[in-house]
């Protein structure tokens, strides 16, 4: 299966993302025995048409009726931007069976890991604005990216610099033009704080 086209997006009270979505082939019960890998699956067949819902806790949740191709699919409020494919994972890793359900998983393990280091240890974003290449950027959580770099006690100036932009990434976009520049004004921002 594979969407079509989008036919309706709006923000929800709760501020979730919701998005309807037409897919190119009929929702089936295989697709349901699949979801259930990966979260809560309700299934109501009672009804004239079988009804679905299905909630992966801070992922998304869908909702549709088996032998029909629209869906509803929200995103949740806090993570959209890390959560916004994985409708369209599910879509292709279904296709591949049980080694596409593996796939998946480690897909999800990775999406997980930029939650937790997001959250990090006041689970609040927490951006802070520093100079990089004659620019104010704000860096989310650059305060705990400096913190958990400090914990390796790392010596090289190389070393302390690769850290520090690997775990900016996770959190922040960082154009592959200006890396450089975002290492040398992270360890500036690191040997700042090292010295309070």
């Amino acid at each position: 299966m594979r969407i079509v086209k989008s036919v309706q997006t709006k923000v929800c009270v709760d501020g979730s993302l919701m998005k309807e979505y037409v897919l190119d082939e009929p929702l089936t019960e295989g697709f349901l025995k699949f979801l259930e890998w990966f979260g809560t699956v309700r299934y109501l067949d009672q009804l004239r048409k079988p009804y679905f819902s299905f909630e992966k806790e801070q992922f998304i949740s869908i909702k549709g009726f088996v032998g029909e191709s629209n869906v509803e699919v929200r995103y949740k409020k806090e993570f959209q931007d890390l959560v916004a494919d994985y409708f369209h994972l599910l879509l292709y890793y279904e296709r591949e069976g049980e080694p596409g359900i593996v796939k998946l998983k480690g897909v999800e393990d990775s999406i997980r890991q930029k939650m937790k280091v997001r959250l990090g240890p006041s689970d609040k974003i927490t951006t802070r604005r520093i100079w990089i290449d004659g620019k104010e950027t704000g860096i989310d959580q650059l305060d705990w990216i400096i913190d958990e770099v400090k914990k390796l006690n790392l010596s090289d100036n190389s070393a302390i610099s690769e850290e520090l932009i690997k775990r900016t990434q996770k959190l922040n976009y960082v154009p592959t033009k200006k890396i450089e520049e975002y290492k040398a004004a992270l360890l500036d921002e690191f040997h700042k704080k090292l010295s309070q």
